[in-house]
């Protein structure tokens, strides 16, 4: 009794202090934020000289204040003379022509004296005045004064000396809100599983499936049916072909690794609204491969329904995540590491919770009716 006392007493101990660690990590970061919302913002005007700090050095242009556009957005031409690298993230803008697809960049660019880490969508803009559009989501902090011009002068050695614009700069901005969402989505599959009591094939599996709908995020049905396609063929034929060649496990998972790949060949020939590159090939590959050999060893450990089962919860909950994701994707780098800093006291918590998941609590009442 004594030695369960003691156990539970220092399992109380590391409960508290990496709770308490993980509130100060994220009360810093809120307060951070919040400080630089109170700070008095910059007066721009409805055109600005700004600087882009490409890969190739500083480049001095003019930008378009618009307040009607949601995103910014900069001359497809210009950013392949900068030398930025298209994200296999598009994104759909609305504007007089409809609604359009477009690829899209990471950016830094200075205007007056705020340096600003974003992504911007990419058109051919050799027709307007202007080479870049400043829009909404970019102007966070600052005032507008739409009936003058040129109230400012770039400062391309400001630097805000932050946490949020240190972690901000910690990662390669290439990639790093990709990276940076996905344990925030790993959290939303922490409490679905330990509070609503939903199942997935792990945390990895979602995640993953998210992150590759999240990059064609444009062709989302698409993503949906392709994912279904792999899974669906390469489950039939690890039940009904390579399980009866009685093969060694790992020789079975490069069969179907190589039938999934084959699969995407195919799909490359279709007329997709979107191109299968690399990235878009990758995480399918990996991850139909995975969620095939867990659907096969729970068949045979629990017969075919509950596997079945399990492989719904897992899409239903990745579709969750991809909306999620979708929406993080297109804030601020400030914002999302907010929620990365909260997300950790928040799974601390979720893993000390003893209730009863949600799924229970409808199971047991339905037992209790029928008592």
């Amino acid at each position: 009794m004594k030695f369960n006392d003691l156990v539970l007493r220092k399992r109380k101990i590391k409960f508290i202090g990496g709770l308490a660690l993980a509130l100060a990590f994220s009360a810093g970061l809120i307060f951070d934020y919040f400080e630089s919302k109170n700070e008095p913002g910059m007066v721009i005007g409805d055109k600005e000289n700004v600087i882009v700090l490409s890969p190739k050095g500083p480049i001095a242009l003019v930008a378009k204040v618009d307040t009607g556009a949601d995103f910014s957005s900069i001359d497809s031409a210009l950013a392949e003379s900068m030398g930025l690298v298209k994200n296999q993230l598009k994104r759909r803008v609305k504007n007089a022509q409809g609604i359009q697809v477009r690829d899209t960049v990471n950016i830094d660019y200075v205007v007056g004296n705020q340096e600003i880490n974003t992504i911007v969508s990419v058109a051919d803009r050799s027709q307007l005045s202007t080479d870049m559009i400043i829009g909404r989501s970019d102007m966070q902090g600052l005032l507008i004064d739409p009936n003058r011009e040129f109230l400012t002068e770039p400062d391309s050695k400001i630097q805000r000396p932050t946490w949020s614009s240190f972690f901000m700069r910690a990662a390669n901005r290439s990639v790093s809100k990709q990276l940076i969402i996905l344990p925030i989505l790993g959290l939303f599959v922490v409490l679905f599983r330990l509070v609503l009591g939903v199942r997935t094939f792990g945390v990895f599996a979602p995640v993953v499936i998210a992150l590759s709908l999240i990059l064609m995020q444009s062709n989302i049905l698409q993503g949906i049916l392709i994912y279904t396609a792999l899974i669906s063929i390469g489950v039939a034929l690890k039940l009904l072909v390579f399980s009866k060649m009685q093969l060694p496990n790992v020789v079975e998972m490069f069969l179907i690794m190589v039938s999934v790949l084959l699969i995407l060949v195919a799909f490359s020939f279709l007329p997709l609204s979107f191109q299968l590159t690399a990235t878009t090939v990758f995480f399918p590959l990996i991850i139909t491969t995975h969620i095939i050999e867990r659907f096969s060893n729970i068949t045979e450990e629990q017969h075919l329904v509950p596997a079945v089962f399990l492989l719904l919860e897992t899409f239903f909950v990745a579709i969750i995540l991809t909306f999620a994701g979708i929406f993080l994707v297109n804030r601020s780098m400030e914002f999302i590491w907010i929620v990365f800093a909260i997300s950790i006291p928040v799974a601390i918590a979720a893993g000390n919770y003893t209730g009863l998941r949600l799924t229970e609590l409808f199971r047991f009442d339905k037992l209790k009716k029928n008592d």
